[in-house]
């Protein structure tokens, strides 16, 4: 079976389930380990979706943590883009087309979800001090699998 068909038949599973795949990994990354959003986002998404990516594309990621490092975009989103991208764009035009779909489509329902794109603002709703942004990039999980659901 195709690899993409599987994919959409475990991720229909776990939505289902009412739990996503890239959800039940975050965690391990975001609270457990101290890594940012941005990196936790692609790294949750990797696992989940069985991607086999270099260390370097998530030391890639490090300055996009915490709104681009300094409250602005929100980390969060970036990492669901890079995930998105990763996922949906094989190197031609109309994957790629896809990708750059899904991406609007991730971005402005998070935006909707969050009630804003920036990090600053999330921050105010969102954060807390035990466990930082980890609601809010949770949500982006949920949003990032419903996401690719659509545009498997």
């Amino acid at each position: 079976m195709p690899f993409k068909q599987v994919l959409a038949g475990n991720l229909y599973l776990q939505l289902k389930r009412g739990r996503t795949m890239t959800e039940q990994v975050l965690s391990k990354y975001y609270l457990d380990k101290g890594i940012n959003c941005a990196e936790s986002m692609l790294r949750a998404a990797a696992e989940s979706y069985g991607l086999d990516l270099d260390e370097s594309n998530y030391m890639a990621l490090c300055g996009f943590g915490g709104g681009v490092s300094c409250h602005h975009l929100c980390g969060g989103i970036i990492g669901g883009v890079a995930a998105i991208c990763t996922i949906l764009n094989h190197g031609d035009e109309e994957s790629m087309k896809r990708a750059k779909e899904a991406t609007v489509t991730f971005f402005d329902a998070a935006k909707e979800s969050l009630g804003s794109e920036m990090c600053v603002d999330i921050m105010k709703d969102w954060r807390s001090e035990d466990i930082r942004c980890y609601k809010a990039v949770k949500k982006l999980t949920e949003i990032l699998d419903e996401t690719l659901a659509k545009y498997k």
